[in-house]
This record gives structure tokens, C-alpha cells and sequence, in this order.
């Protein structure tokens, strides 16, 4: 299994490379399934929450930067960016 294919599938995710806040995740498996389910997943999802509305709180906009974002080599693990640029606004 290629970890860092996980909730990549599009005819599961719609446009998987996007972030959308929006996107139904009943079928996502970052935490996991069945008897593997992460026990952590609870205080993990509390935490994401309190983090992103008090950052989203601070700021009145947050545009992307002038240069690029960069996309992380994939590993079997981990898939993301190296740099993403932001400008953000108060």
C-alpha cells in the first residue's frame, strides 16, 4: 500500500488535489479503519480545529504568494509542499 496515495482516489475524492473545506470525508482513511482506527483521532481533529479557526481568526486575508508553491518529493509517506507562499492580511 502507497501510504501517500490515501484519499487520493478521484472517483472517491473529486479533485483530490484540492483543498476544500467542504469535502465529504465519511469514506476518508487518515486515522485509519476498524480495529486500526487511531485512538488519537479525536484529540487530533479537536486540535485541527482550534488551531485553523484561531488562525483563520487573526487574519482577514490570506492570498498566495509571488512565488511558486513547491511540491514536496513523494515518499511512501509523506505528500505535500516544501514551500507554500502566503500573504497574510490583518
Amino acid at each position: 500500500v502507497y501510504f501517500a496515495a490515501a484519499n487520493r482516489d478521484p472517483q472517491e475524492f473529486p479533485n483530490p488535489d484540492e483543498f476544500r473545506l467542504d469535502r465529504d470525508l465519511r469514506n476518508h482513511v487518515a486515522f485509519g479503519m476498524g480495529i486500526h482506527y487511531c485512538l488519537g483521532a479525536p484529540l487530533a481533529r479537536a486540535e485541527a480545529k482550534v488551531s485553523l479557526n484561531a488562525f483563520l481568526d487573526r487574519f482577514s486575508a490570506i492570498k498566495p504568494g509571488q512565488a511558486p508553491a513547491v511540491r514536496q518529493t513523494m515518499t511512501p509517506v509523506v505528500f505535500g509542499f516544501e514551500s507554500l507562499p502566503l500573504v497574510l492580511e490583518h
